[in-house]
């Protein structure tokens, strides 16, 4: 929601409570108003502005006692400023968290767009709150999250365009407002319990090619497996599925899932079955997305979940391992428990730099070394590790022989395809690289990927360069090797696993 948009909200919502139980007796635009009053004196509207904002919430977060509920764009840790009024918000936080309060925050995640340094602060901010014990969510990608609003204990409500950090709370010119109502604190709980849970479903597992007919009536054909991973049931009636074609839905409804409800209930799972559905149709061979949306049309409603997969094999499920985490391969079904790897499979992660200790900085651009692997491997694609909370990816991807300078393999990205998949970049062409031999990598990477910052970097499957990093800006270094995992088939083994 953009701010002319919040501004509007603001207005219309005055407007009615207004209309109903307020009435204004005065307003003064200077700094030193007086509070606006209402009909029944334990309900009243306070315009706040500027400096003024950091006092009444300082003082109605000290004064919580029940719950505080945040939905907000910004927040700023600052180290080195522990009496920074951002700071002092966090810690208002955290102490009410401490004698028993409900504290939960749900954050901009960060959108590309936004700027290498957002997401960063973001984390810094979560992971703050979050030692002192306090629940913290980012939201999903592809959403912005521009609100900025506070319930506390279901009656106080402070929204308006204030971003806490260093420039909302001491410079910029502001505008808020404080309601003590009832009616306005349910509304706006409402609203955030919807926006706290939705993001606890997850697509976890999927059947594309069933034994038989893939619209056949339940429990045989296509189905869609949901995961909740929170500690609340999440209601999905009204929510739609979708294939790759936005006029492909699936309606959830009691009539098509295993329980006979729409409830995904806490840790818990909910199967949707296709159940001859004509248009809902999962491709078995080629690229294809499953999609969940809380609504339609797809351009109306919110994203939930987005997925993407290449290929099928009959009665084999895509799961995510683990259950509402993980990367998804292809598994045995177990529709509605627990997913688990296939013990008779080798992992498929061939080459894995894995995570970096230390992250940041981190900045998109152009890597270039080598990459030596110590047995023949297969690969089919390759993932990249993000930066906690961010769209980190890679763009593109080539390898070449060391020694001639041939063009081996390349891959491209396509987009941000959900949570997890837009990790990766799908080769179209599965290729060897050779046990022992060295070769050379181009990666062009996007947004916030995880850097190892050293020049050579040694793994279980062998050894990983950096000739030269040049970022986005055009700076030139040594020691960045990007955190990546190439996946796909041991090809000199007699156990092998499906290719993904």
């Amino acid at each position: 929601m953009n701010g002319h948009a919040i501004f509007g909200f603001c207005i219309i919502t005055l407007l009615l409570l207004s209309s109903s139980s307020f009435f204004f007796l005065s307003a003064n635009h200077d700094v030193n108003h007086e509070q606006v009053q209402v009909q029944e004196e334990s309900e009243k509207i306070i315009p706040i502005c500027n400096r003024e904002y950091f006092d009444y919430l300082h003082a109605e977060l000290q004064n919580a006692s029940q719950s505080i509920h945040i939905v907000q764009f910004q927040m700023r840790y600052y180290p080195g400023y522990t009496g920074s009024h951002s700071n002092m918000l966090l810690d208002d936080l955290i102490e009410a968290n401490k004698r028993g309060v409900d504290v939960k925050v749900m954050l901009e995640g960060g959108e590309e767009f936004l700027g290498e340094n957002f997401t960063e602060y973001q984390t810094k901010a979560r992971e703050y709150l979050e030692k002192g014990g306090v629940k913290v969510k980012f939201d999903g990608k592809g959403v912005t999250t521009h609100a900025k609003l506070i319930i506390i204990d279901e009656r106080v409500v402070i929204l308006g365009s204030t971003n806490w950090n260093y420039y909302s709370l001491d410079r910029n010119n502001e505008a808020s407002v404080l309601i003590k109502s009832n009616e306005a604190g349910i509304y706006y709980e409402n609203y955030f319990e919807k926006l706290w849970n939705q993001w606890d479903i997850k697509i976890n597992e999927f059947m594309p090619d069933s034994t038989g007919s893939d619209d056949a009536n339940m429990p045989e054909g296509e189905w869609v497996e949901l995961y909740n991973v929170g500690e609340a049931n999440v209601n999905v009636s009204g929510w739609v599925l979708y294939d790759s074609n936005n006029y492909h839905e699936l309606y959830i409804t009691p009539s098509n899932t295993n329980t006979g409800d729409t409830i995904v209930p806490a840790n818990g799972f909910l199967l949707v079955y296709r159940n001859g559905d004509d248009d809902f149709s999962l491709n078995n061979r080629g690229y294809e997305e499953v999609r969940l949306y809380d609504g339609y049309p797809p351009s109306r409603s919110t994203a939930i979940d987005i997925v993407s997969y290449t290929g099928s094999e009959e009665n084999k499920s895509w799961a995510r391992i683990p259950d509402g985490t993980g990367n998804f391969s292809i598994s045995k079904p177990t529709p509605g428990l627990k997913n688990a790897l296939n013990m008779n499979m080798n992992t498929n992660k061939l080459f894995d730099t894995n995570t970096s200790k230390n992250p940041y900085p981190s900045i998109f651009g152009t890597h270039r070394g080598t990459i030596t692997p110590n047995q023949t491997i297969k690969v089919s694609r390759m993932f990249t590790y993000s930066c906690p909370g961010t769209g980190g990816h890679s763009e593109y991807v080539a390898f070449f022989n060391a020694t001639t300078g041939d063009e081996i393999a390349n891959g491209t990205w396509s987009g941000y395809q959900g949570a997890g998949d837009y990790h990766y970049i799908v080769f179209e062409n599965p290729f060897l690289l050779k046990k022992d031999a060295t070769y050379n990598y181009t990666i062009c990477t996007g947004s916030y990927p995880q850097i190892h910052h050293t020049d050579n970097l040694s793994t279980p499957a062998g050894f990983i360069t950096c000739s030269e990093f040049i970022d986005s800006n055009g700076r030139s270094y040594n020691n960045w090797i990007p955190a990546i995992r190439l996946e796909g088939t041991y090809s000199a083994s007699n156990m092998t696993l499906s290719e993904i």
